[in-house]
């Protein structure tokens, strides 16, 4: 509504506000747009547990407020959970539908902020350019960076494409280079970019993404700061493909025992030479200093160290950057991940990883028993051996998790290792195949999507109740390309896959 006709200053404003309300804080929009942290800090100052009917934080501006500043005040005080009834804008123009439109993105409750109409005299000039769109933020391209094999580089693992290579700059120079900013620019103003496909589609599917992961993990983060510095925060780094197991999901570049089989099957000279071409380039011996190129130039920022294999705990160079981190006394504010196979215990490094803010381990683990030694490789009861004594080791400091690929492989079982992972006491994360296609969930027959939807959509896991609504929105397809790859592994490593996995090759070998 509208109080006044004639021109207001900000202090007569100030004097009317104050005969109506507690005014808890008066300020002039424009100094809390100056940054993204801004206004988060300023809502968490102020905020309390119980706010009096009559208490307001008044904001004001003759601006014409854009959608992107009612979006950024209403999720701030949503985030900083300050209920949008305590929050009045005074405003030269009618916001209104600005306002609703906001609530509905990003408020958690009923109550719009109030918006009063008053011709005010003009105030400080808007400038919204510090502001960021967070339905299509995600925070790996403004603060990490994913340093691949043979050095190219890219926001995340889900990213399609690469943005720059070790080889022709440093990580922090490609952190800031033209690609990467044009990444970043595009996910500011809101525009959903195709390299980001595969989370946009298990969003729209109901299936948790990789972006909302993130997300989850470093939201507050990115708005108290983040955002307004950017450096490199979080690198992952996958320095070789050396590995112990020979999982049916992956492939020779990230694992040497898949490497040598294809060499010593293939009947393809050409394959045989692309195969031993690659591992040339990616060889410890002709990338030495990978390790440790990798983290030059951004320690002074870096807060999480995320290091991929292979297995991780096989690199012979893993120690030595453990011990230049420690030497240089940048440990101390370093969370440590590594994604491991669960077949080795580095007992050798449990004490180093004291010296650490943090350590996780994500022990992939994508099903149990027999079909574990199938799908990957390795025998379940070292494996098991290893989960234990990573399970000893849980602290305050070190984290243990399982992070399941669900593929159609492990599709049917996803409840039994859920039970079996609730038991021990471990957390689960479900990430999602979708390279190569043909294991990808997206992709089977009528019969196998009626028994995941019928045994996971009333299932106590939100995200396994997730999967049954992702499977349920995808048409049926008869998966001759996952059979045949079934028969190709059976036949070169003399298993048998459709007797541990009977019920799935039952249903998926049903044409209709």
């Amino acid at each position: 509504m509208q109080i006044n006709n004639s021109e207001m200053s900000a202090d007569d404003l100030f004097c009317e506000m104050s005969k109506k309300y507690r005014v808890l804080c008066f300020l002039d929009i424009a100094d809390i747009v100056i940054s993204h942290k801004k206004i988060f800090e300023l809502f968490s100052e102020i905020r309390k547990d119980i706010f009096l009917p009559d208490e307001r934080l008044v904001l004001y501006s003759s601006e014409n407020l854009d959608q992107i500043v009612l979006d950024h005040i209403t999720r701030a005080a949503a985030k900083v959970d300050i209920s949008n009834f305590f929050i009045l804008i005074c405003n030269s123009h009618d916001i209104s539908k600005k306002l609703k439109k906001a609530n509905d993105k990003y408020g958690y409750d009923k109550n719009l902020i109030c918006n009063e109409i008053i011709n005010l005299k003009k105030t400080k000039l808007l400038n919204s350019s510090n502001l960021y769109d967070f339905k299509t933020m995600c925070a790996s391209p403004f603060s990490q960076i994913q340093v691949d094999k043979n050095g190219d580089s890219r926001p995340c693992c889900k990213f399609n494409g690469t943005l720059g290579n070790l080889k022709n700059e440093n990580t922090q120079s490609m952190f800031l280079n033209k690609n990467f900013s044009n990444v970043r620019k595009k996910m500011k103003n809101g525009i959903k970019i195709p390299e980001c496909a595969v989370c946009w589609e298990h969003e729209l599917s109901g299936t948790k993404s990789l972006r909302q992961l993130l997300l989850d993990k470093y939201e507050e983060k990115l708005n108290y700061g983040w955002l307004d510095n950017l450096e490199i925060r979080d690198l992952t780094i996958t320095p070789s493909n050396i590995c112990n197991f020979k999982c049916r999901i992956c492939d020779y570049g990230s694992s040497s025992t898949i490497a040598a089989e294809k060499i010593q099957n293939s009947k393809s000279t050409s394959e045989i030479h692309e195969i031993k071409k690659y591992l040339k380039e990616i060889s410890i011996k002709n990338n030495k200093n990978f390790l440790i190129d990798s983290i030059n130039n951004v320690s002074e920022y870096l807060e999480n160290l995320h290091i991929l294999g292979g297995e991780p705990f096989m690199h012979p160079q893993l120690e030595g950057v453990i011990d230049t981190l420690i030497d240089n006394s940048t440990a101390n504010k370093i969370t440590l991940e590594f994604n491991s196979n669960g077949s080795i215990f580095p007992k050798n490094l449990i004490e180093k990883f004291q010296k650490f803010k943090s350590v996780e381990i994500l022990l992939s683990i994508d099903d149990i028993g027999k079909r574990f030694e199938i799908q990957r490789g390795g025998k379940w009861e070292v494996v098991l051996e290893n989960i234990k004594k990573f399970n000893e080791i849980k602290s305050e400091k070190i984290f243990i998790k399982i992070a399941t690929t669900v593929n159609i492989q492990n599709i049917l079982y996803l409840d039994e290792i859920y039970n079996f992972f609730h038991n021990c006491g471990i957390d689960i994360l479900w990430w999602y195949l979708e390279d190569p296609w043909y294991y990808c969930i997206d992709y089977m027959n009528k019969d196998t999507q009626d028994a995941v939807i019928k045994k996971y959509r009333k299932h106590e896991d939100k995200e396994l109740r997730n999967i049954a609504c992702r499977v349920a929105s995808n048409s049926p397809f008869y998966n001759k390309d996952f059979l045949e790859a079934c028969k190709y592994y059976d036949t070169m490593r003399n298993q048998k896959f459709s007797v541990a996995h009977k019920e799935l090759i039952k249903l998926m070998t049903n044409e209709q």
